[in-house]
């Protein structure tokens, strides 16, 4: 049976027709991706007809994803004009690299629509005057106007962490689980930047197949709108396909690929049992999800960029 998630909240619709009403007011969009599921955790239509818009990627997650993947990634992006980094994003390495390519960002945003007006602009003169007052922004020392970027991304993505990263201070709640922010919220983030927050969006239709399961097994939706059993079984036998090395070595060689009762097997590899004898199958899925997202897997990256690696 294939896998089907819907979850649409009633502050998700909300904070949606917020996002889309207050894009005309930002210079900026830093959006914020899962480098294990950089396809799939892709908003598909948040950001539609805002061509010209600065926007910069972020790969969150990276220390979780496969170094090369991540590079093919970047490299993927970038070959499109789209400025991208990816981060650890609990070590603050990151905060100063995702501040410059939005500065870069914005300028070349500026320059742009100058071009597209009939401004012209040379090589002494540099941006335009509204590229130069944001660009300034980012140094307050410079200029007192604000930078305004809006920070999307999918639930449980980082977002938060984001924000608090670029703030140098909590300012934005985080948590484990999706769903921890539930409101569009405009935050100053020092040093000229000023950063709109909001709670992650999904999309009102509903997701199948395999996009469906990455966004379960990564947390990007919480694990009680989904049966987890069938999340589990199905991502076992999707890994005993791909990576048959690491499941081996998590859950010994007794998975095959094609065979049923994959999370049975684990719970007997685990020493997961109930009263009776039985294999505890609720643990042994929990279990499973916890291990790829905590990375006891090993570096794991579930889906490629056009092209592959």
């Amino acid at each position: 049976m294939e896998l089907q998630l819907h979850w649409y909240p009633g502050h998700m619709a909300k904070a949606a027709r917020e996002l889309k009403t207050r894009l005309k007011l930002v210079d900026a969009v830093l959006e914020v991706i899962d480098a294990r599921i950089p396809a799939s955790s892709r908003h598909p239509s948040l950001l539609e007809g805002r061509r010209g818009l600065a926007r910069v990627f972020l790969l969150g997650r990276a220390d979780l994803a496969d170094p090369e993947a991540t590079d093919a990634w970047l490299r993927y992006f970038r070959a499109q004009g789209l400025p991208a980094v990816a981060a650890d994003l609990r070590q603050h390495t990151w905060v100063a690299q995702v501040r410059r390519l939005l500065q870069r960002a914005v300028s070349e945003a500026g320059q742009a629509a100058g071009g597209a007006a009939g401004i012209e602009v040379s090589r002494e003169a540099g941006a335009g005057t509204a590229a130069k007052r944001r660009i300034a922004a980012l140094n307050p020392a410079r200029s007192e106007r604000r930078v305004r970027v809006m920070v999307v991304g999918l639930p449980n993505v980082g977002k938060s962490t984001v924000i608090n990263g670029l703030a140098g201070r909590a300012k934005a709640g985080t948590g484990a689980k999706a769903g921890v922010t539930r409101r569009v919220q405009w935050l100053a983030a020092g040093a000229g930047l000023e950063l709109l927050d909001s709670p992650g969006l999904l999309w009102p239709e509903a997701t199948r197949g395999r996009k469906a399961l990455y966004l379960a097994v990564a947390g990007l939706v919480p694990d009680d709108v989904f049966d987890v059993r069938a999340v589990a079984e199905a991502f076992l036998a999707d890994m005993a396909v791909r990576f048959p090395q690491r499941v081996a070595a998590r859950y010994g060689e007794d998975l095959v690929p094609g065979d049923e009762g994959l999370l049975e097997t684990v719970a007997r590899r685990l020493g997961l049992w109930l009263s009776g004898g039985r294999p505890d199958l609720d643990r042994a899925a929990t279990m499973v999800l916890q291990d790829f997202r905590s990375g006891r897997l090993g570096r794991l990256t579930l889906e490629l960029p056009p092209g592959g690696a």
